[in-house]
């Protein structure tokens, strides 16, 4: 259990409880905005989910151990072995739809619509306003470096008809 370090003031400074060793938290930063205004509104937390997966990049793979699941007590999640992030091609196979990554690079003229489809399996009604899913978008794209990264692919993709393009995500210290 983690604890404030001190009741007087915010500090990112915590101590936990069982052996009273303290660790640094970094400061969390400001959400930008449309984002700051939707955490701010009731009616979106019930959505963020939602929210959240459309924008995502991969999709988890794990084995997922079911037998916790669906019993009595707190929710219980456990995963067998390692955790990894789907990454997939950054083009669709063809006949396949968009999904993930490939929806900031692929038919990005319906980009909505195909985030939607992808996300519903097919449907595209959701109870998210697009207009709300479209300022997210254009969120994504002011702020966020990985998505900056998969729109250059697109541009790249658009201005020459290649699909010869690779992106190399490495990981830095904070």
């Amino acid at each position: 259990m983690l604890l404030p370090a001190t009741t007087e003031q915010p500090s990112n400074r915590v101590r936990q409880a069982d052996d009273m060793s303290t660790v640094r938290l970094p400061v969390v930063r400001e959400p930008p905005s449309p984002l700051r205004e939707l955490l701010e509104c009731s009616s979106f937390w019930p959505h963020i989910r939602v929210a959240n997966s459309l924008l995502a990049f991969t999709s988890m793979g794990a084995h997922v151990d079911r037998t916790v699941t669906g019993t009595p007590g707190p929710f219980t999640y456990r995963v067998n072995g390692q955790v990894v992030n789907r990454i997939g091609s950054l083009i669709p196979e063809d006949g396949a739809q968009p999904e993930y990554l490939q929806l900031y690079i692929f038919d990005t003229d319906n980009e909505l619509e195909n985030r939607k489809r992808a996300f519903t399996r097919g449907s595209s009604s959701l109870e998210i306003p697009d207009s709300v899913i479209v300022l997210l978008i254009e969120m994504m794209d002011r702020h966020n470096h990985i998505a900056k990264t998969f729109r250059n692919a697109r541009d790249r993709f658009k201005s020459t008809g290649s699909i010869e393009y690779s992106i190399t995500l490495v990981s830095g210290a904070n």
